[in-house]
């Protein structure tokens, strides 16, 4: 039987374990060392992306919402959450 006395001492047990976690500073860094370079190796893929110009090294505009209708037949959706718009196939577009 859970009586007050029990009740008191878990809320206490609970209002501890709050104010010890609300102390907790999150925007401080745990470390500032760099991580040893075994831990992440550099590895290249052995197949490349075709059509790419890799030798100019810039970035790569991916994820683009607005693309979809521009790639391939134009009848691609563009998904903007919470709509989905798409083109007409025919005039007016």
């Amino acid at each position: 039987m859970i009586t007050t006395t029990m009740i008191l001492f878990r809320s206490l047990i609970l209002f501890m374990a709050i104010s010890t976690v609300i102390n907790v500073d999150v925007l401080v860094p745990i470390s500032t060392v760099v991580p040893d370079s075994s831990f992440y190796p550099n590895i290249v893929h052995p197949r490349q992306p075709q059509r790419l110009n890799l030798t100019n090294r810039q970035a790569l505009h991916t994820n683009k919402f607005y693309t979809n209708p521009l790639l391939g037949p134009g009848t691609n959706p563009i998904i903007t959450h919470p709509f989905v718009l798409m083109m007409n196939g025919a005039s007016p577009y």
